[in-house]
């Protein structure tokens, strides 16, 4: 085992360590300043002026806890870094055990940790899409019950109840705030916050701005609605006209890794060079790190071509 393999090892371990550690310290602080539990989102609101500016580590953290918690799964962020890290040994030491070559468990590790990530975050566009398609129906329902002659306090509440998850639960948890005593404007922001969807912060900020101004709520309740739909339309027109695109930036970016298995299982002697020469551990090892990076810049652009 060379130098380089072992630092990767240790430096990969302290990495995971210290994430989780400073996820507790975090908790503990936060919790011990505000006498409550603690929750999985810390800050989902734009930096104001006013506010420091987050480090990378920190938006890091909290969109970690983002996507746990949007991915409707009720698993804590502990829980999915703990999932990570176990996934990661499982695969990169179950190699190991039958390969007794730590480059290549090296690299099943980072892909074992990265497995469980992939999930949650196709788990969570999954959830996400549902709501936008479900948010038009709700509108209409709560215009109805307002034509009816229900407060926008029972059309929310309305609306929660005859609406399937996942945003029955949500309207649920905004009914339940107004019950206690939260203002509409601020349940409405909540709910903006957790579910981070352009047609989801419409809603909450047309609500909130109806509570302070006032007017024909049910007109702008059925306008709304039909704006929504047309937006959703447009968005399935716009994924249908660059499903090609998409899947060919999906197929390059799994075809390094899959060729990789490829001939580690079927002609292991042309990575010979790779495996055994410290050179080769080099290039493997960064190769690695750019196919990571790779695949997270273009799920960046994917999500921004969804919005």
């Amino acid at each position: 085992m060379t130098i380089l393999v072992i630092t990767s090892i240790v430096f990969a371990s302290l990495l995971a360590l210290f994430v989780a550690i400073g996820m507790v310290i975090r908790d503990m602080r936060l919790a011990t300043a505000s006498g409550a539990a603690p929750v999985s989102i810390r800050r989902t609101s734009p930096v104001t002026d006013s506010e420091p500016a987050q480090s990378f580590m920190q938006k890091l953290s909290v969109g970690f806890d983002q996507l746990i918690q949007e991915s409707g799964t009720g698993m804590s962020s502990y829980a999915g870094l703990l999932l990570m890290v176990m996934s990661g040994s499982l695969i990169g030491g179950g190699l190991f055990v039958f390969e007794n070559n730590p480059v290549p468990a090296l690299l099943a590790a980072l892909v074992g940790m990265l497995v469980p990530l992939v999930i949650i975050a196709f788990v969570r566009r999954r959830r996400l899409t549902q709501i936008e398609e479900q948010i038009p129906e709700a509108l209409s329902l709560m215009a109805r019950a307002v034509h009816a002659g229900e407060t926008l306090e029972q059309a929310v509440s309305l609306a929660g109840e005859d609406t399937p998850e996942p945003l029955g639960p949500e309207l649920r948890v905004c009914a339940n705030q107004i019950s206690l005593g939260v203002s509409v404007s601020r349940a409405m922001e909540s709910l903006g916050r957790r579910v981070r969807t352009s047609d989801a912060r419409t809603l909450a900020t047309t609500l909130a701005v109806h509570r302070h101004s006032g007017g024909n709520l049910a007109s702008t309740l059925e306008h709304l609605a039909g704006v929504v739909r047309d937006r959703s339309s447009h968005r399935r027109q716009l994924r249908s006209a660059t499903s090609a695109g998409r899947l060919s930036a999906q197929f390059i970016g799994a075809a390094g890794p899959l060729l990789f298995i490829f001939l580690y299982v079927f002609n292991r002697a042309h990575l010979t060079p790779l495996l055994e020469l410290p050179l080769g551990n080099v290039l493997l090892l960064a190769a690695a790190v750019l196919e990571i990076v790779g695949l997270l810049w273009l799920v960046q652009m994917l999500r921004g071509q969804n919005r």
